[in-house]
């Protein structure tokens, strides 16, 4: 009975924890519509992501807005045979829209990693725990560290996604 009791505490500090986090579409997003020409003022310096009309991905920093292509400092893409890491140069027909992204505050940052941690510690103490029932070897103290790191970074990485302002920019013909 107690055993049904402390997991289903836990259950419910871990659903409170994760309905707490701003989700992706709490993230403030813009919609923008340019021409071609406007694009150098508000895009060049900033981190994009396009997806081409091919059906690539290519995300980077937009170097230089040119009269028939973009030039990306590329560090992530999805077709490393057409667009490979480093300056490319994506031709401008093969460009509809694209999101730029930036971080706009660090307030989710900092709750989201504070309660991270503090959830980690609670998580990897029961898990830690609960394995040392068993047997109270390595293997409870890695679990629970394990547990413990898992949730502390997920604590992070949902505040991150919560302090990202996304700009989808539709080029206009």
């Amino acid at each position: 009975m107690r055993r049904m009791q402390r997991g289903s505490y836990a259950a419910f500090l871990l659903a409170v924890l994760l309905a707490s986090f701003p989700h992706q579409s709490m993230a403030k997003t813009n919609a923008i519509e340019l021409r071609w020409d406007e694009l150098s003022g508000v895009a060049v310096g900033k981190d994009i992501d396009l997806r081409l009309i091919d059906g690539a991905r290519v995300q980077g920093e937009l170097l230089v807005v040119r009269p028939d292509a973009l030039s990306i400092d590329v560090n992530k893409t999805s077709n490393k045979g057409t667009y490979p890491k480093g300056q490319r140069d994506i031709p401008r027909a093969s460009v509809s829209t694209f999101e730029m992204r930036r971080l706009k505050t660090v307030r989710w940052r900092l709750v989201g990693t504070t309660a991270g941690v503090v959830a980690g510690i609670f998580t990897g103490a029961g898990v830690g725990v609960g394995l040392c029932r068993h047997d109270c070897g390595a293997g409870a103290v890695w679990g629970g560290l394990g547990a413990g790191v898992a949730v502390a970074i997920l604590g992070n990485r949902l505040g991150h996604e919560g302090d990202m302002q996304r700009t989808v920019v539709k080029i206009i013909p």
